[in-house]
């Protein structure tokens, strides 16, 4: 039975698949529902090759009212109107829909200035259970209450004593870029279906009211459905998950929608720089350790090549499964450098207040969880040479590991190509090498979240096998001449330079033609008498035409250096 599947997540659809070959191959006797109150149920219907039930369910009725006309991107402050109307013209508590925690936090300190009666809460996945659950279960006679939520409130939750729902209409999803390797955190309009759920909320109890900030004629423009994830995740733990199955091409499994090409190839592609796979998509024997983890393939990796007798892997694997413990403070920027989460968790571990904005709630869980990763792990082989913080990150992120540009401080270049930056007044921003967790692209340069500084040495050292040294030419600029270099590099970084002996043959030539076509015939060493038989010889074209006479006119001469100046 897969319940609320409109939601359509990675799971979900990947456990539809494998039951669906499941049923064909081994279980005829086993029997599939789907089941949700907003779902294209058609096209599952379809896929499963059965019949669609339909149930009213017990929903009281509730009265949409869409504004009147559009406000466009800015949708804070319609609001902000539409809750202190909500508040002036309903009975009981109302919820109010919003995209992340930035805007719930700026909607909060507008409405306490309002002066109203009514307690305001927030609800957003971040919050440990006995503070979700003081919202989710008011007491007996509490006073009228606001509650800001994320889309968490859609589905997942049911809270008491709500009759009346603010929609802001947005939400905000990563969206994974299969060039880049990264998510983009994109807000988007919710579909229809997820406007009807976010409705829903205000009709358990009775009949209920929803106020939306935005028009009929928006709503109708609305996609119909909210988009799979599968169409917008990193799909290294699925295809880790296919491979594991014996599954290494999709197309082998019925999907409701198939993985894209290249996020798939993208995935294939990490884990087989991972060791998970080989170069058949087979998976490997490392890859089934990594897979009987149960973390994304990046930690688990981290994990077996850091080596169970490593508790600092399994604090920096727990760290990297959850959310940052880092209190968000309004008007500061959370530090990016994760070496201060894992001095929390030291001290939290010796029973000490952790310094700075830690959580030390959220770190004690993250400390149960390291505890549990690191139980798996004992058992597995490992080095005595310890390593650092950085080095083990740099495991589970090869392509992320980042080399400062020379242009300014917090300006990177990535291994995989791709640049990465991070605020000028971060206390990484002056690191020489990062190796970094937790990015999104940007539009021109990634935003880095979550890095640790990494000595180059130990870099070298730990990736040696994906290090490469080449000879190479190039054409030196200031210096006027061809320059022989042999060049040390991972991935698109340059870790050193050293030029060689001056080079000769063919390539040192092609890159002088090339420099003379880039800087015109006046960098030759013309002299008077060069440039007199050249007057001369152009004469005597135009006197006899068929004479047989070079052509030397300055044109003639760019164009076929081959010709003439090679030999």
């Amino acid at each position: 039975m897969f319940d609320e599947f409109h939601e359509r997540s990675l799971q979900a659809d990947l456990g539809l698949a494998l039951c669906l070959d499941i049923c064909s191959s081994l279980r005829e006797d086993l029997r599939l529902l789907v089941m949700s109150a907003t779902l294209d149920e058609q096209a599952v219907a379809d896929l499963l090759g059965g019949a669609v039930v339909t149930s009213d369910g017990g929903l009281h009725p509730v009265d949409i009212r869409h504004l009147g006309r559009s406000v466009g991107r800015d949708i804070l402050p319609a609001t902000r109107r539409l809750v202190l109307q909500a508040c002036r013209e309903q009975q009981g508590d109302v919820l109010v829909f919003l995209p992340g925690k930035g805007e719930m936090n700026r909607l909060e300190e507008q409405l306490r200035s309002a002066s109203l009666s009514h307690e305001i809460l927030q609800l957003h996945g971040e919050m440990d259970a006995d503070s979700q659950a003081r919202v989710l279960v008011p007491g007996k006679h509490h006073a009228p209450r606001i509650v800001l939520a994320t889309d968490v409130a859609e589905t997942s939750l049911t809270i008491e004593g709500i009759t009346t729902v603010v929609d802001a209409g947005l939400t905000r999803k990563p969206v994974f870029d299969p060039d880049s390797g990264l998510s983009r955190l994109r807000v988007l309009p919710v579909s229809r279906a997820s406007a009807d759920q976010r409705a829903g909320r205000a009709g358990r109890l009775g009949p209920g009211v929803c106020y939306r900030a935005w028009t009929e004629a928006e709503q109708r423009a609305r996609p119909a459905q909210r988009p799979a994830e599968i169409n917008q995740a990193d799909l290294a733990p699925l295809v880790m998950e296919l491979a594991l199955w014996g599954v290494p091409d999709p197309a082998c499994l019925q999907w409701l929608d198939r993985p894209p090409p290249a996020a798939w190839d993208q995935a294939v592609l990490l884990l087989q720089e991972l060791d998970a796979l080989d170069m058949h998509g087979r998976i490997t024997t490392h890859g089934k350790r990594l897979a009987a983890l149960g973390l994304h393939p990046r930690l688990a990796h981290l994990l077996v090549r850091g080596g169970g007798g490593n508790r600092l892997a399994a604090d920096i694997a727990a760290l990297l499964s959850d959310r940052d413990p880092w209190r968000y403070r309004p008007g500061q920027a959370r530090p990016a450098d994760l070496g201060l989460r894992l001095q929390a968790m030291a001290s939290v571990r010796e029973r000490q207040r952790p310094d700075g904005g830690a959580d030390a709630g959220k770190i004690r869980q993250l400390l149960r969880l390291s505890d549990r990763l690191y139980r798996q792990c004992r058992q597995l082989p490992h080095d005595d040479n310890t390593l650092s913080a950085g080095a083990l990150l740099s495991l589970a992120y090869p392509e992320r590991i980042a080399q400062r540009r020379s242009s300014g401080e917090g300006r990177y270049l990535l291994a995989s190509g791709s640049g990465a930056e991070l605020p000028p007044d971060d206390g990484l921003a002056v690191a020489d090498y990062l190796a970094v967790a937790h990015m999104d692209a940007g539009s021109r340069e990634g935003r880095i979240w979550l890095a640790m500084a990494v000595d180059l040495a130990e870099l070298t050292s730990l990736h040696a096998s994906q290090v490469r040294e080449t000879d190479e030419l190039n054409w030196d600029e200031p210096r006027q001449r061809v320059v022989a270099r042999k060049v040390t590099r991972l991935g698109a970084l340059q870790l050193s330079v050293r030029e060689t002996q001056a080079p000769r043959g063919a390539e040192a030539t092609k890159l002088l033609l090339q420099a003379v076509r880039r800087h015109g015939l006046d960098c030759l060493p013309w002299n008077d008498v060069s440039r007199q038989l050249q007057a001369r010889l152009s004469h005597a074209a135009r006197l006899e035409p068929d004479g047989g006479w070079p052509r030397v006119v300055d044109e003639w001469l760019e164009d076929n250096l081959e010709d003439w100046l090679l030999p």
